[in-house]
């Protein structure tokens, strides 16, 4: 998810691009905005494990095993059609980061996005609306920024008039905060 706010173009992580082993081997030695497209195609093709990519890139474990996870839901998904997709399995999916298109590209068969978003709700599975605690729990926060998860039980904030709209500026980039999001979106 985090890669398709950086760049709507992406569609998550999974191998954007080809690397030989060679520029494979090189993309991970170098920190370069590339580098995440060659561990995500290092996981996905099995061709390095996690051990062998932190040697390379020095990236700690715990963030290599979050990627690891990620990859392990698609390679459950390719195993199944959209009917055979369990609540337990769109879930993990959806918490993982996945798009419905992406889950839609992945399953076996053909569908669209609206197929994916269609069962994910007949499910009930949909994102709860959460609030950024401003003030480190220091005192109750009554601020507006919001954020939608699938890692939630329920939401922060009840919806007036029936609804709730999250609106965003675009990405959260390095060096911008969310104090100066406010500005970007009035």
């Amino acid at each position: 998810k985090a890669l398709r706010m950086v760049d709507p173009a992406v569609a998550g992580f999974q191998p954007n691009m080809r690397f030989t082993e060679e520029e494979l081997k090189e993309e991970l030695n170098v920190p370069t905005d590339k580098r995440i497209f060659a561990i995500a195609q290092a996981l996905h093709e099995k061709t390095m494990t996690v051990e062998e990519i932190h040697d390379i890139t020095k990236i700690d474990h715990w963030f290599l095993r979050r990627l690891e996870a990620i990859v392990k839901t698609w390679d459950k998904m390719e195993q199944v059609s959209l009917d055979e997709m369990s609540e337990d399995l769109m879930l993990e999916a959806k918490k993982n980061g996945y798009s419905d298109t992406q889950i839609s590209q992945c399953l076996k068969g053909t569908y669209t996005e609206d197929d994916i978003r269609n069962k994910r709700k007949g499910y009930g599975i949909t994102p709860f609306t959460k609030q950024i605690d401003t003030l480190a729990a220091e005192s109750p926060a009554a601020t507006n920024y919001l954020y939608m998860t699938y890692h939630g039980m329920e939401d922060d904030v009840e919806g007036a008039d029936g609804g709730i709209i999250t609106l965003g500026s675009g990405a959260y980039r390095i060096g911008s905060s969310i104090e100066f999001d406010w500005c970007g979106v009035s």
